[in-house]
């Protein structure tokens, strides 16, 4: 995964009369110190301190898949919803680590199922390519939505869960309606003939335009292919 928050952690000079050093917080979820984390909470540790590039405390817990500590943050009043300078919520890097636990409390907490990247990837795009059903399961309890596309490709949670061979993710999304007919944006590529037979020059032809069933058939995913027909997917469907 590429990282989508900052390493560098904002240090103060040191603490003002009744405040907490700004950063010892981060670095103490960092280091997962449970004793220091706990006293800085105590202290009236500001939990909703951001570094350079807007991560967060928060950001940071869950990165970790450090469950207790992401708990007590929400506890404590940390923002569930916040974003770092790239677009990232610590939903989407609880999908992004497959982990259904941190969904689960995040959502529960107030998370935004359908917060995008400004990609147009969502949390339910996310968790389908990483493949835990249960996180899945979990954002589509939550309204998230399933037909959504990506601005890129225009691809959806469906067909990303087929490319990656997650028949059980694409089992829970077929079970929420996920159409088996969208279709990926189509675009022009351009090559050229040389080296070939033909060298009367250079070609434009389409990519894209897969739909999920051609999505598996692209990857050898047999058991989605099965679930694809099975809701009605043509199988006689071309690119």
């Amino acid at each position: 995964m590429s990282m989508a928050i900052g390493l560098v952690l904002v240090v103060s000079a040191g603490p003002a009369v009744g405040q907490v050093s700004q950063g010892r917080l981060i670095d103490a979820v960092q280091r997962q110190d449970v004793t220091a984390i706990e006293a800085l909470l105590r202290d009236g540790a500001e939990v909703n301190e951001a570094q350079g590039d807007g991560a967060t405390v928060l950001h940071w817990a869950v990165y970790l898949d450090d469950a207790p500590t992401v708990r007590a943050l929400l506890a404590s009043g940390a923002r569930v919803g916040v974003t770092n300078d790239l677009g990232v919520t610590p939903l989407w890097l609880a999908c992004n680590n497959g982990s259904a636990t941190l969904v689960s409390v995040l959502l529960g907490a107030g998370a935004n199922p359908n917060a995008a990247l400004p990609s147009g990837e969502t949390p339910l795009m996310t968790a389908s390519r990483t493949g835990n059903a249960d996180a899945v399961r979990a954002l589509l309890a939550y309204d998230a939505d399933v037909s959504a596309k990506e601005t890129s490709h225009g691809q959806t949670a469906l067909m990303w869960a087929v490319a990656q061979r997650h028949s059980a993710v694409v089992a829970a999304l077929l079970g929420h309606g996920a159409s088996v007919r969208d279709r990926s944006k189509a675009y022009p590529q351009v090559i050229s003939s040389s080296g070939n037979a033909d060298r009367s020059g250079v070609y434009e032809i389409d990519q894209g335009g897969y739909t999920p069933l051609l999505f598996a058939a692209r990857h050898g995913d047999l058991a989605s292919a099965r679930l694809l027909v099975a809701a009605g997917a043509d199988v006689g469907d071309v690119a």
